[in-house]
């Protein structure tokens, strides 16, 4: 599995009955430790053989702490361009923080490739926040099948519904009122690790925190001090 080493860590706490953290890591490609055979090779699509991660933005000027991916293959592919089309959202929302001389941007990226996958884990927020988490958006590339994934082949690669999922969560969070899964990873194990946001409560006490859930596990890992959990 090719992994992206962190480069950067900035943390900073801030204590007012609730906390906010902050934090950004810059990370560059390492080259791979296990060359693929010829029957691994035989399995990738045409776009596949030459996709990657790259950055298309990287600002770490002022409060900003940004950097934002970008999937590129020597060949066309659709399943690429959507998976960019996406992330037009994210630049979006770091060109209008930039304009605001009273806001900044805090955008994360974990970045991961394995025989099969190429996979960007998203962290991203306007600052200043009343939100305790980040956002976070998953884009996950399938080199075989040159297709972009979504929640749907998560659901499906991780053999579980989201009815069951819900049931999983409301075991670890019994006060949950509902939920959303706003990405997933699959490790190198091909077991898929979904980013949760869970509401809790209603009305004027509500509010909402990111988790990751493991089915394989059975677990649920609330977001640490340096971000959401991702185990590789």
């Amino acid at each position: 599995m090719k992994k992206y080493a962190v480069l950067l860590l900035c943390i900073s706490f801030m204590l007012t009955g609730l906390f906010m953290f902050t934090a950004c890591q810059k990370i560059e490609p390492n080259e791979p430790t296990v060359s693929k055979t010829d029957s691994e090779e035989s399995k990738i699509s045409k776009p596949g053989k030459t996709a990657k991660i790259t950055f298309q933005i990287e600002d770490n000027e002022d409060n900003n702490k940004v950097q934002i991916p970008l999937f590129v293959s020597d060949e066309p592919s659709e399943a690429i361009n959507s998976l960019n089309k996406r992330l037009e959202k994210i630049v979006e929302s770091y060109n209008a923080a930039k304009e605001n001389k009273l806001r900044w941007s805090e955008i994360i990226s974990h970045c991961y490739e394995s025989e099969q996958y190429l996979q960007a884990i998203v962290e991203y927020q306007e600052l200043p926040s009343i939100e305790l988490d980040y956002n976070v958006a998953s884009f996950n590339y399938d080199k075989h099948n040159d297709k972009a994934l979504t929640n749907i082949d998560a659901f499906e690669i991780a053999k579980i519904t989201e009815s069951e999922l819900r049931l999983l969560i409301k075991k670890h969070v019994k006060e949950m009122e509902n939920f959303t899964v706003e990405g997933f990873y699959i490790d190198t194990n091909g077991e898929v690790q979904f980013f949760v946001k869970i509401n809790i409560a209603e009305g004027p006490d509500a509010y909402s925190r990111m988790c990751t859930v493991v089915p394989a596990r059975n677990s649920l890992y609330q977001t640490s001090e340096t971000g959401i959990q991702i185990f590789e």
